[in-house]
């Protein structure tokens, strides 16, 4: 009796460890679609800490990481524990495959080029034939590895040299796009000009530009485009006379490509591209 009482607290411990574990997990998800990154990471740590052998659990902690500044090291030791734990077949054979394309990325954002053209052609191994997308993303990953250890062997000199105070500032710097005559320049900072705080403490990436006058760049202003959004805007592209930008925008669970063009001197009301340019997935570049 008392051996039947106990397979069954052993049972139902084990029944409800698994559906607070598939809760946490399920949590870290929504996390890192939102772009929470630093919170999938706090959710998911205990489990890490615990020695927990659900591959999965590694693969989301990976991607956490890899998209976190300096992240990218310790994201391949996570990829590496998923890829142990995930088998190439059955209902984990896409974290698996995952765990390896993540493991490609965070190699060449490590400068780990060699392994990460290596990595790339293990997956062309095991990718079915029928998906496109992701052969044509481990191409596309491929042939930016192939070029940078190119560039490594073969290296350029060139001179890096700051923007100074009127486009840089305390916050980050990103993603500029400039004008063909080089008279405007569009980038990306997390300011507080935007007044939008997001979870966690912190201020959303939004749009900034500066002018090139009379030998100098203008003070960066906030871009003022119309409307009202919660979340991160990003520079993606500016036409030639930089009377248009095409920039991401973060759409809760999702981000899309957006465009505004400058009329008469205003901005008009951001428009999405349409499908098949954006979809349910995140459009981040173009």
């Amino acid at each position: 009796m008392r051996t039947i009482l106990s397979v069954l607290i052993i049972l139902c411990l084990t029944v409800f460890g698994a559906e607070a574990q598939q809760k946490i997990v399920k949590l870290a998800k929504s996390h890192i679609d939102s772009e929470r990154y630093s919170e999938a990471i706090r959710v998911l740590q205990p489990l890490i800490s615990s020695g927990n052998t659900n591959g999965t659990v590694y693969l989301y902690a990976g991607i956490a990481y890899l998209s976190e500044p300096g992240g990218s090291e310790h994201a391949i030791t996570l990829f590496d524990k998923a890829i142990e734990l995930l088998p190439l077949k059955g209902s984990t054979k896409k974290d698996a495959v995952d765990a390896r394309y993540y493991k490609m990325l965070a190699l060449h954002q490590s400068y780990r080029f060699d392994e990460a053209f290596k990595q790339g052609e293990e997956l062309l191994s095991i990718i079915p034939r029928s998906d496109t997308e992701l052969l044509n993303s481990v191409n596309r990953e491929l042939t930016y590895a192939r070029n940078a250890i190119e560039l490594v062997e073969n290296p350029v000199s060139l001179q890096i040299q700051n923007m100074g105070r009127a486009l840089n500032s305390q916050y980050k710097e990103h993603s500029p796009v400039v004008s063909l005559d080089e008279s405007t320049i569009f980038f990306t900072s997390n300011r507080p000009q935007t007044g939008i705080v997001k979870d966690g403490g912190g201020y959303f990436e939004s749009i900034y530009v500066s002018y090139w006058r009379n030998g100098s760049w203008t003070e960066a202003q906030l871009l003022q485009l119309p409307g009202s959004y919660y979340g991160n805007r990003a520079t993606v592209s500016v036409s030639a006379d930089g009377n248009s930008v095409i920039f991401y925008q973060n759409d809760g669970v999702i981000g899309n490509l957006y465009e505004s063009r400058l009329v008469f001197g205003q901005w008009t009301e951001p428009t999405p591209f349409p499908a098949p340019i954006n979809s349910g997935s995140n459009e981040t570049h173009a």
